[in-house]
């Protein structure tokens, strides 16, 4: 039974490689909004200068 307050990360064992991977896979993908969010961010600013 999982106690109520524990996060369900914590209910589920332990598998380094796996958690380790899916660590990669969420860096990677916050670096990756980070740069859209810029870049639209620029495009933006950009669209507002020419009109």
């Amino acid at each position: 039974m999982i106690k109520k307050g524990k996060s369900v990360r914590n209910a589920i064992p332990e598998i380094p490689e796996f958690s380790a991977a899916i660590a990669k896979k969420t860096k990677k993908f916050h670096k990756r909004t980070k740069l859209i969010a810029s870049d639209l961010r620029e495009f933006l600013d950009k669209r507002k200068a020419t009109v």
